[in-house]
């Protein structure tokens, strides 16, 4: 399947990212086409200027709670930014990848144009397995960079940012919900040269490294009746201390994504902030440096959080069938993450389920592993072991029956 033709001229499409007001390159064309990361350099002094005048809140406690950062890190932060932080070492950085951009006309009951951002690291090995790697909230294609080289003889890797997020310019109407980026995606895969490649609804299978698996009232019933298993309480703890204390970001950003993002579009460190919350409670424990906190931030911020933000609205109404799925029988594989080393012991088994609950959407389980460490995102914080079990998923496949979707 090369792809030398598909990578030729390209098709301007509309206006220009200039035009389109955005603060970065990003070439709008039919066709798969590179460039290169490069962000308006006003944008990113301001950014720097507003890192130095930032004012910190100060809490109550002067300790990290479940409200959120003290004002002693968001300081740290906020100085680390102003006088040590260099984006465009960072940008060159970025730059050693292949990105690429394309338009994608509207799918899935959306009439606008879809252009995306992303990454596209070809193996050497013309055998290999297309992979599209998928990141969610709060993440961009940079979650992936850790694992793209140690998984370059197998693979073909995609890594897109999502539309609104990183280098994917935001949709300018409604209706981008998850099963409209995946249409979008198919399309991007075709026109890549692959047929078949690992997400859901292919004949190869999918990886997961998340799955959040909603109680059914039964189970719910037999948790309050003391009738649950051990696992089952575990799981069913965290879940609820998660829904009760630790996702308002999710019903902000669904209810209001507008108004945070007023708040937010003219502080970075502020933006920064929301973030390093919710890395902070979900990535157990691990440390984080200044650079990646402000890079994956920064990222982020660049063309205003709103578009990012207002997926969860997208997500998370009726009309879009929300977060529920129906069952599917393509060959998954599973791994979970707990948190056992982050700062909220309540979230330890987050997201813990049960294997057979997880076989009630993925009928078709043929690889499932458990750890209670790993946090959110493992392919940053255990990229090693993340990429060791993407490997054994794809060589369990050879033998095991493709059932179809």
């Amino acid at each position: 399947m090369l792809l030398h033709l598909l990578f030729g001229l390209s098709v301007a499409v509309g206006l220009s990212a200039a035009e389109r007001g955005l603060p970065f390159e990003f070439p709008f064309s039919q066709t798969p086409t590179r460039f290169n990361i490069r962000v308006d350099s006003e944008l990113v002094d301001f950014a720097k200027s507003r890192a130095a005048s930032y004012r910190p809140s100060y809490g109550i406690s002067d300790e990290w709670t479940k409200e959120g950062p003290p004002a002693a890190s968001m300081a740290e932060l906020s100085t680390f930014w102003a006088e040590h932080y260099n984006w465009s070492e960072v940008e060159d950085r970025m730059n050693k990848r292949d990105h690429f951009s394309v338009v994608i006309p509207g799918a899935a009951g959306y009439t606008g144009d879809i252009p995306i951002h992303f990454v596209h690291h070809r193996s050497m090995n013309d055998s290999a397995i297309p992979l599209l790697l998928l990141h969610g909230w709060s993440s961009t294609h940079l979650e992936w960079d850790k694992i793209i080289d140690p998984l370059a003889q197998l693979f073909h890797l995609v890594t897109p940012d999502l539309p609104g997020y990183g280098f994917s310019p935001a949709p300018t109407e409604s209706g981008m919900d998850a099963r409209t980026m995946g249409a979008a995606y198919d399309v991007l895969m075709t026109e890549l040269g692959y047929g078949t490649y690992d997400v859901p609804d292919s004949i190869i299978g999918q990886f997961l490294d998340f799955m959040l698996v909603p109680p059914t009232q039964d189970d719910i019933d037999r948790y309050s009746g003391n009738q649950a298993t051990p696992e089952e309480n575990a799981y069913l703890g965290s879940f609820t201390a998660f829904e009760s204390d630790h996702s308002v970001y999710s019903a902000v950003q669904a209810q209001k994504p507008l108004a945070l993002s007023l708040s937010m579009g003219d502080s970075p460190v502020g933006f920064a902030g929301w973030l390093w919350d919710l890395k902070y409670a979900g990535s157990d424990g691990y440390q984080y440096t200044m650079e990646e906190l402000i890079t994956e931030a920064f990222t982020l911020w660049v063309q205003a959080p709103y578009g990012a933000m207002r997926s969860y609205l997208e997500t998370l109404i009726p009309t879009s069938g929300g977060v529920e799925f129906p069952s599917y029988k393509v060959p998954t594989g599973l791994v979970q993450w707990g948190n056992q080393h982050g700062p909220f012991p309540e979230l330890a088994s987050f997201p813990l389920a049960p294997r057979s609950w997880a076989e009630r959407q993925a009928t078709n389980l043929v690889y499932f592993k458990r750890h209670a460490f790993g946090g959110h995102f493992p392919a940053q914080s255990n990229w090693h072991l993340y990429a060791a079990h993407l490997r054994e998923f794809f060589d369990c496949l050879n033998g095991v029956e493709t059932l179809p979707a």
